[in-house]
Formats: C-alpha cells, sequence, structure tokens
C-alpha cells in the first residue's frame, strides 16, 4: 500500500507558488500607488530581469544537458535570479516599500527550497559533472566572470517550447496596468 506524504504550509507554498503568486499579485495591485517615474524605474529592472531568463530560457536543456555556457557560466540559476530583478521591478513600480519587505525574504525562502529540489535531481542526472560545476558557480548571486568560456548555443525556439513569452506578456501587462492607476 502506498504511503501519502504529508505537506506541511510551506512544501504547499513551494508546490503551489504560481498560484500564491496571482493571489499576491491582486493584493499588490489593490494597494499599488505607482507614479510616472516609479513605473519607468520598475520597467528597467523589469527588462533587465526578462532579457537573463530570455538569454537563460534560450540555452537550457532541462534535464538533457548540464548547460554552462551563456547565463549559466555566471550563476547556476539564472532564471530565478531574472525573475528575482523582475519581481523588485514589480516592487518598484507599485511604489509601497512593504511590498519589496515582503517580497524578497518570501521569495528567497520559496526559491531556496525549490532550488535545492532541483539540485538533488541535478546531481543525480548530471552526477560528477554537476559536482564541479556547483564548486565553480554560485546558485543565486553571479559571479563577475564567467567560470568557463564557452560558446553559448542560444536557441530561438527553446524561448516557445520553455514558454518565456508569457512572462514577456506579464511585465507588457502589469505596465499597462500600472499606467491605468496613476
Amino acid at each position: 500500500m502506498e504511503e501519502k506524504k504529508e505537506l506541511n504550509i510551506f512544501q504547499l507554498v513551494v508546490k503551489e507558488r504560481i498560484f500564491f503568486g496571482y493571489f499576491a499579485a491582486l493584493v499588490f495591485l489593490f494597494f499599488a500607488s505607482p507614479t510616472k517615474l516609479s513605473i519607468v524605474a520598475g520597467l528597467v529592472f523589469c527588462l533587465i530581469g526578462e532579457a537573463i531568463r530570455t538569454l537563460s530560457a534560450g540555452t537550457i536543456m532541462k534535464n538533457k544537458l548540464l548547460t554552462t555556457s551563456g547565463p549559466y557560466a555566471y550563476v547556476r540559476n539564472p532564471l530565478y535570479f531574472g525573475s528575482f530583478i523582475i519581481g523588485i521591478g514589480v516592487c518598484v513600480m507599485g511604489n509601497v516599500l512593504i511590498f519589496s519587505a515582503v517580497f524578497i525574504p518570501a521569495f528567497l525562502m520559496i526559491y531556496t527550497q525549490k532550488i535545492n529540489n532541483e539540485e538533488v535531481k541535478l546531481q543525480e542526472i548530471f552526477k560528477e559533472s554537476f559536482d564541479e560545476y556547483m564548486l565553480n558557480v554560485p546558485r543565486f548571486l553571479p559571479r563577475f566572470t564567467p567560470w568557463k568560456k564557452e560558446k553559448m548555443n542560444f536557441e530561438f525556439r527553446l524561448i516557445k517550447v520553455h514558454k518565456e513569452y508569457q512572462a514577456w506578456l506579464g511585465i507588457y501587462a502589469i505596465t499597462i496596468v500600472m499606467f491605468l492607476k496613476i
């Protein structure tokens, strides 16, 4: 007989982070008080974060090949790092300091657990290669120089495969909503 594993509240939030993110977005939109300056400043962060995500999505071959070039030569989790920068940008757009005070620790708690789980899986798949990668490339805050000077194998088709266009649409939508709230 199969034993059911009980989830604690933290594991539930990690597992259902997208749902909780949408809920948090609704609360954020209700309380946001953007200005033209906060929107433009926040949009700069969002565009930088999404550029990082797009480069990352265009190079990763999930669970098939250990990607260590492009953004992955600087940081092991550039998709999450880009998402973090986007989140900071959205907080700046909203122009309410408490959002950043809540977002930063919540993001770090949720994604630290997510990254831990993924790293266990990647160690099982890529073994010593991943161990060496972990020793040389930081988990979340990027290095200043690439670990290895490898050619980045960027493929536009991977952006579609990984549905990165959805994040671009999300940035567009939040920017429009913020301008409508002025």
